[in-house]
């Protein structure tokens, strides 16, 4: 602030967290709320990072995409979802969240990092902004994420969430897949031109 920088709101957030990180490996956390609990460990923190995205098409259905990647960024699961309905954007953008944060839910993971490129979406979960039609699909992604012991939401750019982004494309094609421990590049190869992925 003293050098009048505009800082980088996911650099930020990464700071932080490596710094809160850096903290606990030095001071055995017991105390606190109970869903900041933390080990003295870092090598055993568990942390899981989800990128999410969704498409639309004018055919009357919206898809989405979401990789899990764990601490090392080795790709715990990929998965893409087909559902026979159309939304809004910033909707089914949230909806991508929603569902992230519940497959995440099912792996019983502790704690994660989602990631989106819809930033009205990740400023509505912060408490920036507010937009009435989002308000449902909101209060459930609020709800999701106190049930993990660590959980934030990051805004990422379309160009870093190219990954997610291609899944939510190929469900246009297989319809609802899931990968276990690796990414489907060769499926999206196979199934999805250059030119379609661009749009």
């Amino acid at each position: 602030m003293y050098q009048v920088k505009d800082p980088s709101p996911i650099k930020v957030a990464e700071e932080a967290l490596e710094s809160v990180m850096e903290f606990n490996k030095w001071n055995d956390v017991k105390k606190g709320e109970e869903r900041l609990r933390t080990t003295s460990d870092t090598s055993t923190l568990g942390v899981h990072f989800l990128h999410v995205d969704a498409s639309f098409s004018e055919e009357g259905f919206m898809t989405m995409g979401c990789i899990i990647k764990d601490h090392n960024q080795a790709f715990s699961l990929a998965a893409c979802r087909r559902e026979n309905m159309q939304v809004e954007v910033a909707v089914g953008e949230a909806m991508a969240v929603r569902w992230g944060l519940s497959l995440a839910k099912d792996l019983n993971l502790e704690k994660i990092v989602i990631k989106s490129d819809a930033k009205v979406v990740v400023d509505c979960v912060n408490g920036f902004s507010k937009l009435v039609a989002l308000e449902p699909v909101i209060v459930d992604i609020k709800e999701s994420l106190r049930f993990f012991n660590f959980a934030s939401l990051l805004f990422h750019s379309r160009s870093c969430n190219f990954q997610a982004h291609n899944l939510a494309r190929l469900a246009h094609f297989v319809g609802s897949r899931t990968w276990v421990d690796e990414y489907p590049s060769q499926d999206i190869s196979a199934f999805v031109t250059s030119a379609s992925l661009l749009v």
